[in-house]
């Protein structure tokens, strides 16, 4: 009957990186105490180096391959302070990340425990159009997101005239025949310049008459650029 307390039972991990019982060989890792002395080889999970030391050191210490538990050490030293972890700089990326694609370099670690300057990679979902990307924990942190939504508003911003510079404060005789954009509904004469190329419909307030034509009467509008927002 196998033992309760064995090495594969309270130290799973531990007897999945013994490879060969070099004191006892007949004894693997289902039949070994966490305090035996028998010295076994071992191959780090991490890096897959192989080296040797008694079962009772690694299971009472409960440490790894020694260059890799010092890196652990160290990185789980720098987590402890706040200001380093994605939970303290940026908690909304916990809900845009659908999976961690480096999961070998997080040992076990949350996402939201992962230093802000980890380089992780990351399958991220954008919240507002669902785009997919891949990309590294410290480039989000830093505040880089979704690319396209990223172009639409700059594009959008280009598009906003600036203050005072719209087709309604500098051509307000103009802006009182607006009656409705066509390709961008949303967009008034405040939120248009007077170079836009939208296409709208304007009132003639000489003979009362309607157009939605791009290029109307010389006498009832024009192009935006002579002063409409054809």
């Amino acid at each position: 009957m196998l033992p309760s307390e064995s090495l594969a039972i309270l130290f799973p991990e531990l007897a999945s990186e013994l490879v060969e019982n070099l004191t006892r060989p007949e004894m693997s890792a289902q039949w070994l105490l966490p305090g035996s002395a028998d010295r076994c080889v071992w191959q780090c999970r991490t890096c897959q180096h192989v080296w040797r030391t008694p079962v009772a050191d690694r299971a009472q210490r409960n440490t790894g391959f020694p260059p890799c538990s010092r890196r652990e050490s160290s990185y789980r030293a720098r987590l402890s302070r706040t200001e380093l972890r994605v939970r303290d700089v940026a908690p909304e990326l916990f809900t845009q990340a659908v999976r961690i694609l480096d999961v070998d370099k997080t040992r076990d670690i949350k996402l939201l425990d992962l230093a802000r300057g980890s380089t992780v990679r990351v399958l991220w979902r954008c919240p507002d159009c669902a785009h997919e990307w891949v990309a590294p924990v410290v480039t989000r942190t830093s505040g880089r997101g979704c690319q396209p939504c990223g172009i639409r508003r700059r594009t959008a911003s280009r598009q906003q005239p600036s203050p005072g510079g719209s087709l309604a404060d500098l051509h307000p005789e103009i802006a009182g025949t607006f009656l409705a954009n066509l390709d961008h509904p949303d967009r008034g004469p405040d939120r248009l310049r007077p170079g836009s190329h939208d296409r709208c419909r304007w009132h003639c307030p000489c003979v009362g008459r309607r157009s939605g034509k791009r290029r109307s009467q010389p006498e009832s509008s024009g192009r935006a650029a002579e002063g409409a927002a054809a």
